[in-house]
């Protein structure tokens, strides 16, 4: 289960191998179901209509639980983000740049086909929920505004959209974060990144971050995310899971094991309620999904498909269900929840494969006309 690497000073050096690219995929397509499922359950005076669960009849409010616990996908999102960038640069030098511009360039694909179409079709619409900042965030343009969502400082276009600024200064930060983790023990890595997030706890209570619109975006959420990507760093460079597996290979029961981990996590968010702590639910959640999920699981491919489409699945998901009322309205009109998840998905999917095949065409054709140039000057 531990696979081996030699780094630049041609020792070897120990990297997780329990989650493969393929596992990856899956766990990120689970992730994005439960990010849609937060979105579309947690807050109902963001859309047009109710949403009925059918445990509601027994429990009233468990929607509303159901769709909490979805936020934990931020924290996976936050996770496999550190553990992958881990396990590719464990042995080579890192580049930074090049990741923070394949973030925006992602971005940017989704901005300038989404953004155009807001300001055109749903800058005046008649009020259809509760939350006035959902039906009319495109009635006012301003060119600041538009630069400011355009880098990611503002998120005001789409309020989801706010992760984008909190990846970014996490791949900044990947190289401290890693020569720490390399250099450091274990027990001192986890100090430094706690002790860390208790200034910004402190900084934040003092309502420093809140006297600017870009502070406030950039920093509401940014440390609790920030411990999720260095646990993923330390459980890659110890190979923590990879330990744990084989400890545990013999073992019968595994899905109800799993399954247990997951309900534990679930009990322990909704009681103790403490996004600070979610670095520590991730851990367990993650691994409990693997387990769970093992590569002999048929669905697997549905949520490797969705896991490949994740990331403009994120950016894209909230038009539907806040921002554009038309279809905002065409998925809440059947009310049971399960369905409007599955609607929700198939917009969202539908339209991360059109913008993927239409920024590809469009790549594709410029490469074939930079190549016929090349060649048309060659000739002469």
């Amino acid at each position: 289960m531990v696979e081996f690497t030699v780094d630049s000073e041609s020792r070897k050096q120990v990297v997780d191998s329990y989650l493969s690219k393929e596992s990856t995929l899956i766990i990120k397509g689970v992730a994005v179901i439960l990010l849609l499922s937060h979105h579309l359950w947690a807050f109902p005076e963001r859309l047009p209509g109710s949403i009925i669960g059918i445990t509601d009849y027994v429990f009233r409010g468990s929607l509303l639980i159901a769709g909490d616990f979805g936020r934990i996908c931020v924290a996976v999102f936050a996770f496999l983000s550190g553990y992958g960038k881990y396990i590719k640069y464990a042995d080579k030098k890192i580049n930074t740049f090049r990741d923070i511009r394949k973030m925006y360039f992602l971005y940017w694909r989704v901005f300038l086909i989404f953004i155009p179409v807001a300001f055109i079709f749903f800058r005046y619409q008649v009020p259809y929920c509760h939350d006035e900042m959902v039906y009319s965030c495109y009635k006012v343009f301003s060119v600041r505004e538009l630069v400011l969502n355009f880098f990611g400082f503002l998120s005001t276009y789409n309020r989801e959209w706010w992760f984008l600024s909190t990846y970014i200064i996490c791949t900044a930060m990947f190289p401290l974060i890693k020569k720490m983790a390399d250099k450091l023990s274990a027990i001192m890595f986890v100090f430094i990144v706690l002790c860390f997030q208790l200034v910004f706890l402190l900084l934040d209570r003092t309502g420093i971050f809140k006297l600017s619109d870009i502070a406030d975006n950039i920093f509401k959420y940014l440390m609790p995310y920030v411990v999720c990507f260095c646990s993923g760093v330390l459980i890659a460079k110890r190979a923590v899971y990879s330990f744990i597996a084989e400890k545990t290979a013999k073992l019968r029961f595994k899905p109800l094991m799993s399954l247990g981990l997951i309900i534990l996590v679930f009990v322990l968010r909704e009681v103790l309620s403490m996004l600070t702590l979610e670095f520590l639910f991730v851990i367990l959640f993650v691994y409990a999904l693997r387990m769970l999920l093992p590569d002999t699981v048929r669905i697997n491919k549905i949520f490797a498909f969705l896991g490949r489409y994740s990331s403009y699945m994120w950016l894209t998901h909230s038009f539907f269900c806040y921002y554009f009322g038309i279809a905002a309205k065409s998925i809440v009109f059947f009310k049971w929840s399960l369905i409007t998840l599955l609607i929700l998905t198939g917009y969202s999917l539908a339209a991360s494969v059109l913008i993927d095949f239409i920024w590809n065409s469009i790549d594709r054709g410029c490469v074939k006309i930079a190549e016929h140039f090349h060649v048309s000057r060659r000739d002469e």
